[in-house]
């Protein structure tokens, strides 16, 4: 498919802290290669045309939503997200695959456009992926792609584009899913073109020994530069087969099921177990919510070596079913023997447009599109939803044009990637990758892109908050009961755990409190050991007024620590400006909660 206060040491007699500053708060003409079959299986149009490319205007411009200084090189610091992060329910394996595809990268920095961190500061791209929980990359390969103009300019995906990437990817210390289009350009269930240096072939013995040698030779390549994939997918989206057009004659196609196809795809699977028996083979089917779809390509592939079924997953193609549907053809998968694994999935964080990125070319991914395909965001928000029909991770909407779509922000970005891991997860696959996320552009077009409302930087080509996304199920929850509430308590900051090397800690912004006015702020401390012999600064809060307040007396047995509860007006008014800050005796482990009347 196609676009954390900060920490700081203090030293004190008795304290030094840490500061943690949590803020709350398709077209037709598109040049990309997955035009995403209809709702009638037939294949067609990859979201439709939009109308105008900024969803809300014309104004040609856009509310700025940069990262918030949180992502770099170093990691994420969580306390800074700009965004609510969620906790698990699901059980995350250690190894789950967090993926992300990058096969434009090179392109887009050959064309002099530059990815920049959480600080504004040109990075490698590899490197903050890493740090932000990217395990696996994928980059997909195609024969000649000097024979295609489209291809030419998205990724120019040839043997030595992919080279370059694979090495970076290894040295960054990720491993890698090679994909094997099997043509000189995009191959989706609309599209299975036949390379064109073997378009002359004229039988289907001949035919096999093609592929087999180009996946023979391109894995021996990529041994010698020592960036050997872990994974190997033959084929993309190639539920109807491969090879179905550009041929000397019908008898060298290979539709999914016939001996043709199950003939090729072995012949290059034994080549695969030869490089290396440890790399796992992949088929890769659209539409991951589709029972019939899954159900066929189950069966067209018995018969054939491989490890994987790889699926798609876009919920805002009406065709790729919901949340649900996608959980049972894992579970149907995993069930005929086979493990599964999400291959490609996207999301927006805008629909807004910018004119300094303007390249000719409407975005997939829009509120609705009227034609023959899903309605975007509409369809999205059908589609996220529980076996109840609820709308899941906290995913908010809004209404367009008296329709009830998706809202288009950062956050959903996250939220909507979430749901996609956490309901993979639940049902038994391997992991999860990211597809268009690096696919950034600007206004001279060189690297045309559909996508870059669903890439993971912004217009500014800083890293986007959501890029935290793929450490999803290993951070705890920073998420806030309420940031709206007048009336109501709420919960603001959820069981957060001090680490020993630190006593400060801030946990929570002026925006946590924004549009509420709380009659009373409770501060706990719970799961300590009392040592009164420590003094006021075992446990203590800063009133802002250059003073710290002791909890000492506030020990509470129900909680096995610390709580103390402020009615204060002008420490209230104080917190909602400027946060609240624990202060705690250096080594302390500790779970804070702040709540509010």
């Amino acid at each position: 498919m196609k676009k954390f206060g900060k920490i700081i040491a203090i030293a004190s007699a008795l304290l030094f802290a840490t500061s943690i500053y949590f803020s709350c708060s398709n077209s037709a003409d598109e040049p990309k290669k997955e035009e995403q079959p209809g709702d009638d299986n037939s294949g067609g149009n990859n979201g439709g045309t939009t109308d105008d490319k900024n969803g809300d205007d014309n104004s040609g411009t856009s509310d700025p939503i940069s990262s918030t200084g949180a992502i770099t090189e170093s990691g994420i610091d969580f306390a800074k997200l700009g965004i609510k992060i969620k906790a698990s329910t699901a059980t995350f394996p250690q190894d789950f695959v967090r993926g992300f595809d990058a096969s434009t990268v090179y392109a887009i920095e050959k064309a002099g456009m530059k990815y920049l961190d959480a600080d504004g500061k040109e990075n490698d791209i590899f490197k903050v992926l890493k740090a932000s929980g990217v395990n696996m990359i994928r980059l997909r390969i195609w024969n000649d792609p000097s024979k295609d103009g489209d291809a030419s300019k998205q990724g120019n995906n040839n043997l030595e584009v992919t080279k370059a990437l694979a090495k970076r990817a290894t040295e960054a210390g990720m491993k890698y899913m090679l994909d094997f289009h099997f043509s000189d350009t995009w191959a989706d269930p609309s599209h299975q073109k036949c390379p064109d240096a073997w378009k002359g072939i004229t039988t289907a013995d001949e035919m096999k020994t093609a592929i087999a040698d180009f996946v023979e030779s391109t894995l021996a390549a990529l041994k010698k530069e020592t960036a050997l994939p872990t994974m190997v997918q033959l084929g993309n989206e190639c539920e109807g087969g491969i090879l179905l057009s550009n041929t000397a004659n019908t008898s060298v196609q290979a539709k999914a099921g016939s001996e043709n196809f199950k003939a090729y795809i072995n012949a290059a699977a034994e080549k695969v177990r030869v490089a290396d028996e440890t790399i796992k083979i992949v088929m890769h089917a659209s539409r991951g919510g589709n029972a019939s779809v899954v159900k066929n390509f189950i069966a067209n592939t018995n018969g054939i070596d491989f490890d994987y079924i790889g699926l798609s997953y876009y919920p805002f193609f009406t065709s790729h079913g919901t949340l649900e549907n996608l959980k049972a053809n894992i579970k149907a998968i995993t069930a005929a023997g086979k493990k599964a694994i999400i291959s490609e999935t996207s999301f927006c964080w805008t629909c807004d447009w910018d004119s300094r990125i303007d390249d000719g070319v409407n975005n997939q991914l829009w509120y609705y599109s009227g034609t023959n395909n899903a309605e975007g965001l509409v369809q999205a928000a059908k589609s996220l939803v529980d076996s109840s029909g609820k709308l899941v991770m906290g995913l908010t909407t809004m209404t367009k044009d008296d329709k009830t779509v998706i809202a288009p922000t950062v956050q959903n970005q996250y939220n909507a990637v979430a749901a996609v891991m956490e309901a993979s997860a639940e049902a038994g696959a391997d992991g999860v990758i990211y597809w268009g996320g690096d696919w950034i552009t600007n206004s001279a077009g060189s690297v045309p892109s559909a996508m870059e409302n669903q890439a993971f930087w912004d217009y500014d080509h800083k890293i986007l908050d959501s890029a935290a996304v793929f450490s999803y199920g290993t951070q705890k929850s920073n998420t806030a009961a309420s940031n709206t509430s007048t009336s109501g308590g709420g919960t603001l900051v959820d069981n957060y755990a001090y680490t020993a090397d630190g006593n400060l800690i801030e946990v929570c912004s002026a925006s946590k409190f924004a549009g509420i006015s709380p009659k009373s702020i409770t501060v706990s401390i719970a799961n300590v050991e009392k040592n009164d012999a420590d003094g006021d600064w075992w446990a203590s809060y800063y009133n802002g007024e250059s003073a710290w307040v002791s909890m000492k007396d506030g020990w509470d047995d129900s909680i096995k620590g610390y709580k103390s509860t402020i009615t204060d007006s002008s420490t209230i008014s104080y917190f909602k400006e400027n946060g609240i800050k624990i202060g705690m005796l250096k080594g302390l482990t500790a779970t804070v909660t702040v709540s509010y009347e």
